[in-house]
């Protein structure tokens, strides 16, 4: 089941719109009237990435790992895409736990520093609080981050 979201600058949770034959894809327009395009990460992203990975804040993992996620949680890898169809940003996540701790993951979540601070990363968090909760009905997502970022 595909489905569109459209955020809007006045709220903080993303409003859905009903368009099932549309791909899934979030979007919206900052003060400077660029345009960002939240879509599902695809095997081609992997190609492109590389901008964003080679940051020193960022993990990077081998290609195996990224096509595992790819594969097994697709509706948790959304990348973040500018309008020369650049990589700006992406996240990865999963779903695990069992019963009331039955919850989203965050493997990784990153974005290119030319295009920090914009709220990317929130609206990529905000994306995968939505799949957490109305797609697996999960309780809660939870994040690691190593004591030296």
């Amino acid at each position: 089941q595909r489905r569109r979201f459209q955020l809007d600058r006045r709220r903080t949770r993303p409003r859905e719109l009903l368009s099932a034959h549309q791909p899934h894809r979030l979007r919206f327009v900052d003060r400077w009237e660029r345009m960002t395009t939240y879509r599902r990460f695809t095997c081609d992203d992997l190609l492109r990435f590389n901008r964003v990975n080679l940051d020193v804040l960022t993990e990077t993992y081998h290609l195996p790992f990224y096509g595992q996620y790819l594969a097994r949680w697709p509706e948790y890898c959304v990348v973040a895409e500018g309008p020369a169809k650049q990589c700006m940003g992406y996240i990865l996540g999963k779903v695990e736990g069992r019963g009331k701790n039955w919850h989203g993951h965050v493997t990784a979540v990153t974005v290119a520093p030319e295009y920090r601070r914009q709220k990317l990363a929130t609206k990529l968090m905000d994306t995968l609080e939505q799949v957490t909760e109305k797609i697996h009905d999960g309780y809660f997502v939870d994040l690691f981050v190593r004591k030296s970022n």
